[in-house]
């Protein structure tokens, strides 16, 4: 018989937003969607993730210095892309 543990992904989430005590040191990649299937290892897919997040925050920050409504507009997208659920909040 199999059992189905609940909370896998709460837990993974809670260490990921640092809501616990991790020592600063430790680096964490936390993916919030599968990626889907290739012949990248992990630790590459992740990698690549965390590149196109470096790219979107770099582009959050030019748009966050423009004060006219479709940066704003545009702003709020990739904040979402980001992962920020509210968009911008850089």
């Amino acid at each position: 018989m199999r059992f189905i543990s609940p909370g896998k992904s709460s837990l993974l989430s809670v260490l990921g937003n640092r809501e616990v005590p991790i020592q600063p040191h430790i680096d964490i990649y936390l993916l919030s969607r599968e990626m889907p299937a290739s012949e990248k290892t992990a630790l590459e897919a992740v990698m690549e993730a965390d590149a196109e997040r470096v790219k979107l925050e770099a582009l959050a920050e030019e748009l966050v210095t423009m004060e006219d409504d479709d940066s704003q507009e545009y702003l709020m997208e990739v904040g979402k892309l980001c992962g920020n659920s509210k968009g911008g909040g850089w």
